[in-house]
């Protein structure tokens, strides 16, 4: 009874307000927080640990210690899905646009320096923290041209490093790819981009998958800003991800991807330079812990991964116990069915150290243990078999693992691994495994051949998404669009997807035959969040017999099939005047008697801009409009506006600071709606998800 009345003593004592929170928690959580500029730089554990793993030259210790207490430069890369527009803005970067001076005769040019390994000199490094980019007039000009371009997508504000996985990942235009822990998106978005062909067009598909549902609408807002038809966003533990399958004569047969891509969730310590937090509560138990689900999640890959195809493992920690100690287990457990490719050559110019053979495994105490066999028994349930390096290291060439050090070229630390699959079967999954929908997964720590548990039924809580509905050539809404707009019999309509289950539809989306053929086999049961690209959205006038406009996102892919008679061309000259204002009168454009033979209601425009005004590369750019009686208005977002003026060789310097200005006034809390994380940060979206959050069980 006395144990009753203290439990309900302790109870009451951290009674819980209506939110969910403890009385005491707000402000405990003031009087702990720490500034960025309290945080003291030091972590004796930290480098106790690391130079007891021997990951960096005994000579260069004190160079890698001082490059973790500087803050980390800014980098930025070109999105490449349009090549033409994308080597116009390399262009202008690379101009004497951006040339005021910082101080110390530095001029904001020579701070931007393009990173020399990454190809066709799509990315650069910004030799400036954000907080420096931020508070510098100077830099003024080039922060409005980096926040209108990344709105746009046309720019991604991503981490240097973070963009190492996706290029070794070696993507091909109709592969399928899973990112299996995809939210923010930066790494998912390069994935998209390699889909694409030269000229834009995309035939394969990448499922971005995240545990965390609001993450989830994260990745719909990151897809939104590439206009990619190619991409699906599912809700599952990436650990746990439910079989995919495909449709053999009428009978379901497991879908295995061509890439596999696992970022997986990490300690974090080699983001220790822009993420101050590590410096004081990063411990060896950190790793330790990780190690489990790390490992849990790249098997689960590796069985959804083809015969042949490429596996990318990587963390944002340098820890041996998060890299080799899981590539190690990983590979020894599939028996020969898979090994570590040699990446050496693809990314001449990036510099990094080869992965390790043999490392050391601690407590949280900084005790070491020395194998498996001689773990305490107090330890035991920290220090797993798996954590030790293996006897036969030397034999899986670890030292193909690439570990990038933040010295060596003034970046983050990272960690990246390629693995070839060059079996069907992996030596734990069960001969029936391909039979059924969800069962047998190994056992994640001690798995043994032909070792496995049936899982729980998975059980999907909260709000049901809508689902994926497919149109086909006698859909009236289709027939109606098809003969409005001119578009050629030769369009995949069937490839036309809405989500309304009751009254009219209100947007008509656009999937790649390899996103459908996903979506029509496995809605049932994978948990879908989004997909596609927007081709049409509802617009009930008089004007618009069909009842549906033309999107600008959708532009691209519907552009090739759209009956060329109805696209008008119009010159640089007139797109500057028609982007720069709301309306544009009819008899001001140099085609305007063409113009006036348009029907009224929305149209398609082409800007033909030559050489010399496009940034040196004559450009074909395609804009949605609407025409009135007497006037045009180009049908496109403020920051696109933007962009296609200065493909067309027009300052932007006072449209942009306009913007700008306005951005600054709808601020809500730290972050506009619009901008675009890369990792750990986050932001309020504009789309936002239908429940607060969903728990998969």
């Amino acid at each position: 009874m006395s144990s009753e009345l203290d439990h309900k003593k302790k109870r009451k004592r951290f009674k819980r307000s209506k939110s969910g929170r403890s009385n005491e928690e707000p402000q405990q959580r003031r009087d702990d927080h720490k500034s960025y500029a309290d945080i003291v730089k030091e972590n004796k554990d930290y480098e106790i640990y690391y130079k007891t793993q021997d990951i960096v030259d005994a000579g260069d210790w004190d160079t890698f210690m001082a490059c973790l207490r500087e803050p980390l430069p800014s980098a930025f890369r070109l999105t490449s899905y349009c090549k033409s527009q994308t080597i116009a803005l390399r262009d202008i970067i690379e101009s004497d646009e951006f040339n005021g001076s910082v101080g110390d005769g530095e001029s904001v040019s020579e701070c931007l320096k393009c990173i020399e390994w990454y190809p066709n000199r799509f990315a650069f490094n910004i030799n400036k923290s954000r907080v420096e980019i931020r508070k510098s007039e100077s830099f003024r000009i080039l922060q409005n041209f980096l926040i209108s371009e990344t709105d746009s997508g046309y720019i991604s504000r991503q981490e240097a490093v973070s963009m190492i996985p996706a290029l070794l990942m070696d993507i091909k235009p109709g592969h399928r790819v899973l990112d299996m822990c995809a939210a923010p998106g930066s790494k998912t978005a390069q994935i998209i981009e390699m889909l694409h062909t030269e000229d834009g067009k995309s035939d394969g598909v990448v499922v971005a998958n995240d545990v965390d549902n609001k993450r989830c609408y994260m990745l719909v807002h990151q897809s939104k800003r590439l206009h990619s038809c190619s991409t699906l966003i599912t809700n599952h533990d990436a650990g746990g991800m439910p079989n995919f399958y495909d449709n053999v004569d009428g009978q379901p047969v497991p879908q295995k991807f061509d890439r596999i891509l696992c970022d997986v969730p990490c300690s974090g310590d080699g983001t220790i330079r822009k993420n101050y937090d590590v410096w004081i509560k990063w411990n060896v138990a950190n790793g330790n812990n990780f190690h489990g689900i790390q490992l849990r999640i790249a098997k689960r890959g590796l069985e959804m991964l083809k015969k042949d195809g490429l596996l990318v493992y990587s963390t944002c920690s340098l820890n041996p116990i998060e890299d080799e100690a899981v590539i190690a287990t990983l590979i020894n457990l599939t028996e020969g069915g898979a090994h570590l490719e040699d990446v050496s050559t693809v990314l001449p110019n990036l510099k990094y150290k080869k992965g390790l053979e043999k490392w050391k495994v601690m407590t949280r105490d900084l005790v070491c243990m020395d194998s498996a066999e001689g773990v305490e028994e107090k330890y035991k349930s920290q220090i797993r078999e798996s954590l030790f390096s293996p006897k036969n290291a030397k034999e899986l060439n670890l030292n193909r693992c690439i570990r990038v050090l933040p010295h060596l070229q003034n970046t983050g630390g990272f960690f990246v691994a390629v693995v070839r699959k060059t079996v069907d079967t992996l030596p734990w999954e069960g001969s029936t495994q391909s039979e059924a929908s969800n069962d047998a997964i190994p056992n994640t720590e001690n798995a043994q051949k032909g070792d496995t548990y049936r899982r729980k039924k998975r059980k999907i809580h909260g709000y049901k998404e809508d689902p994926f509905i497919f149109l086909n050539n006698t859909d009236t809404d289709w027939i109606k669009i098809k003969e409005y707009y001119g578009i050629n019999d030769s369009f995949p309509c069937e490839q036309l997807v809405h989500r309304c289950v009751a009254g009219k539809k209100r947007n008509i989306y656009f999937l790649t035959e390899a996103a459908k053929e996903v979506v029509v086999n496995n809605q049932n049961d994978i948990k879908l969040i989004n997909g596609g690209v927007r081709l049409f959205s509802r617009s009930d006038d008089k004007v618009n017999p069909c009842g549906f406009r033309l999107t600008q996102e959708g532009l691209p892919s519907l552009f090739p099939y759209l009956n060329k008679d109805n696209i008008v061309e119009i010159e640089a000259k007139d797109a500057k005047q028609l982007l720069s204002h709301e309306n544009m009168p009819l008899e001001q454009f140099s085609v305007s008697e063409r113009l006036m033979q348009l029907n009224s209601g929305c149209c398609v425009l082409v800007i033909k801009g030559d050489a010399e005004e496009s940034a040196g590369n004559a450009l074909t750019l395609p804009i949605c409009c609407w025409k009135g009686k007497t006037s045009m208005r180009a049908y496109i977002a403020k920051n696109e506006r933007i962009h296609y003026l200065r493909l067309c060789g027009a300052d932007t310097t006072d449209t942009v600071a306009v913007r700008s200005t306005e951005r600054e006034k709808h601020k809500i809390k730290n972050q506009t709606k619009n901008e675009v994380l890369d990792e750990n940060q986050t932001i309020d979206t504009d789309i936002k998800p239908e429940i607060k959050s969903e728990t998969i069980t």
